[in-house]
């Protein structure tokens, strides 16, 4: 270490109320390290991982780090090995988990242990005791955090997912236009398609004619699906084939009167 000295800073700096959230710097970043590491051997949990951390460990996944950080993933990465090539820190990675080592970490924490051999045990105890449950408070939120950002994500990728699944349905039966536009009009409804509604909505849009044009009719009048029989077309041809079979009917019972006479 230097010999310019040093200061201690409480952890709670990177919550202080009157600072702003902002990108971090690569000297954050190394701070950030530090004051996240143990200052003690403790067990943690990460995710669903119980995790051993000796003093001046920290375990946390590169994706954390990077929101955290504001820094994209690659980011954190490269400056993570950059670090372990300057043995600045050494890491070990496992099931998605990266355990990190502060090299040195005692000399940057040399201010609490500067007194120990004349501190009062029950009281450097009792201290010890309150700094680990602090830690650990810290590391349960951390994780708790990095949880749920993960099941974000996955939630977002799963329903991006079963969306491109729902328009792969209507391909070759509508546009691309059309078929985003039936999704929307669906989910505005409150009645969004699941893979196989949308196969059986583009089954029957296959049998009109015009796939397209009934797709339309079928945002307009603010129907959940479509079926022949209900287009205004059929209705119209419906119409006209009972009346010309009225017609004929009228025609025959002319004749036969005729006949008759």
């Amino acid at each position: 270490m230097s010999q310019l000295g040093f200061f201690a800073v409480d952890r709670s700096i990177w919550d202080h109320p009157l600072l702003r959230r902002q990108r971090f710097n690569e000297h954050a970043a190394f701070l950030w390290l530090l004051s996240s590491a143990s200052y003690a051997a403790r067990q943690v949990m990460v995710g669903s991982l119980d995790v051993e951390l000796e003093r001046g460990q920290l375990a946390h996944s590169s994706r954390y780090l990077a929101s955290v950080w504001q820094w994209p993933d690659a980011t954190v990465r490269r400056f993570l090995k950059r670090l372990k090539d300057g043995a600045a820190i050494d890491m070990e990675t496992d099931a998605g988990v990266t355990r990190i080592t502060i090299c040195n970490y005692d000399k940057y924490q040399r201010l609490s242990r500067r007194h120990g051999a004349c501190d009062d045990a029950v009281s450097g105890a009792r201290v010890t005791q309150q700094r680990r449950k602090r830690e650990d408070k810290k590391t349960r939120e951390d994780s708790s955090e990095t949880t749920s950002l993960q099941n974000t994500r996955e939630a977002r990728a799963s329903k991006r997912s079963d969306r491109l699944q729902v328009l792969a349905a209507f391909e070759g039966v509508l546009s691309a236009d059309r078929a985003a536009a039936v999704v929307e009009h669906r989910a505005l409804l409150g009645k969004s398609l699941t893979v196989h509604a949308a196969l059986l909505l583009a089954r029957s849009l296959s049998k009109a004619p015009d796939p397209n044009a009934a797709a339309d009719e079928m945002i307009e009048r603010g129907w959940l699906a479509w079926k022949p029989d209900w287009s205004r077309n059929s209705v119209e041809l419906n119409w006209r084939s009972n009346r010309n079979s009225l017609v004929e009917g009228l025609d025959e019972i002319e004749r036969m009167l005729s006949r008759d006479a």
